[in-house]
């Protein structure tokens, strides 16, 4: 079975206000020392198991805004099937929700 990612949707995720990131065969991600590259990692791993990368749990909301609601979507293609997964989680304080939708999808639209 092959996974590939292809979008990521994130908004209120530690310090990204809102972030969307379009995957491809390769995909660089760069920037400074605090600029958020390691939470895009932590934003798959929380979507898909609560946890940071290192499997500790995490606390997704931004620093200082208590109010604040987490979401975080992406979709990926798996080459067994013909269809893809489309996956919602949302965080409002102490409420989380995952969402997982299966959709049909021709492979020759990707």
């Amino acid at each position: 079975m092959v996974i590939t990612f292809k979008k990521m949707s994130l908004a209120n995720f530690k310090n990204h206000a809102t972030l969307e990131i379009e995957f491809g065969d390769i995909t660089n991600i760069q920037g400074r020392n605090g600029a958020g590259k390691s939470s895009i990692g932590d934003a798959i791993t929380w979507l898909l198991y609560g946890t940071d990368i290192m499997g500790n749990k995490l606390e997704p909301k931004p620093i200082g805004e208590d109010d604040a609601e987490t979401k975080l979507s992406y979709s990926c293609k798996l080459m067994i099937n013909k269809f893809f997964l489309v996956a919602l989680k949302r965080k409002r304080q102490s409420i989380t929700s995952t969402k997982f939708r299966r959709k049909q999808r021709s492979l020759t639209s990707w």
